[in-house]
């Protein structure tokens, strides 16, 4: 159907052409990586791809000193979650970020992710933690640590198991997840806190989607 832009550099540039919506889908990212347009034309893309009406609006933290963008560009181009906060909103994605070997804590903006996070589960129908996110949302919910590898994990893993009962991958015959990561959360299949559930896992890859009630589909 179409993906509208609410705003973005893309809009703002003129490089992703709005359409007449009736009654859209609201979907909000909070885009952490550094590369803002090339991240927001990734998801604008697959989410066009969709048999649905969808208005996106892209967000960042506003403690966040960013290396790569102007402070005055993002203002200009992107919300701040004070400006969308009084919003019900139907899903929200929070990316990843180039950010995995350090600690939590060394995170200049972790207090307002986990501020937005928690908000997440009183106004927002889904939500999906992708990548860095995911280990972070792991983290905050269930306390599972993440740890260095010692070697990079890197390719493009199919699942050896789908939890065919879940939603998101009952109707798939089989998953391929593309990794490129330093690290990996501390997930024990055989003893999960409650409330958590490894939806989809290679032998090499490990658990790579999981799901909760408290922080919906996480994308390791």
């Amino acid at each position: 159907m179409s993906v509208n832009a609410c705003n973005g550099f893309l809009k703002q540039q003129k490089e992703w052409i709005n359409s007449q919506q009736s009654n859209p889908m609201t979907i909000v990212i909070l885009n952490l990586m550094p590369n803002k347009k090339e991240t927001e034309r990734q998801f604008l893309n697959l989410l066009d791809s969709l048999d649905a009406e969808i208005a996106v609006q892209f967000i960042y933290p506003k403690t966040h000193h960013s290396k790569h963008t102007q402070a005055k560009d993002l203002a200009a181009s992107y919300a701040t979650f004070d400006e969308i906060k009084h919003q019900q909103i139907d899903g929200l994605i929070i990316t990843g970020a180039p950010i995995e070997k350090l600690a939590f804590s060394e995170i200049d903006y972790i207090d307002e992710l986990i501020t937005i996070r928690n908000w997440a589960k009183t106004h927002v129908k889904q939500t999906i933690n992708e990548c860095w996110a995911a280990q972070q949302g792991l983290n905050q919910d269930f306390e599972i640590e993440k740890i260095n590898l010692k070697q990079k994990l890197f390719g493009i893993y199919q699942a050896s198991y789908l939890a065919e009962e879940n939603e998101l991958t009952k109707y798939c015959e089989t998953i391929t997840m593309p990794q490129s990561r330093h690290t990996k959360s501390l997930v024990d299949e055989q003893n999960l806190p409650k409330d958590l559930t490894v939806i989809a896992s290679s032998p090499e890859a490990g658990p790579f989607i999981l799901y909760s009630k408290k922080i919906s589909p996480t994308l390791h």
